[in-house]
């Protein structure tokens, strides 16, 4: 496992992909008329819809954790 920052712990449970990731998540954003400025605040929890932009394989972060 070579995640150690935010994805620490988080690998494809079908192929063993360490990422990229497309997580559905929370965020905090300043947002305009034609879009959006900058992101802060992403969050996202073990029950995060997820999908492994490897294989495609998709389920719930906590189904990509490690034990």
């Amino acid at each position: 496992m070579s995640n150690t920052n935010c994805l620490a712990g988080i690998q494809c449970p079908k192929c063993g992909s360490d990422g990229p990731f497309a997580i559905a998540v929370t965020a905090v954003a300043a947002m305009y008329d034609d879009g959006s400025d900058y992101v802060e605040s992403i969050e996202w929890t073990n029950t995060s819809n997820i999908s492994c932009m490897t294989c495609h394989n998709f389920g719930m972060v906590g189904e990509f954790r490690e034990d």
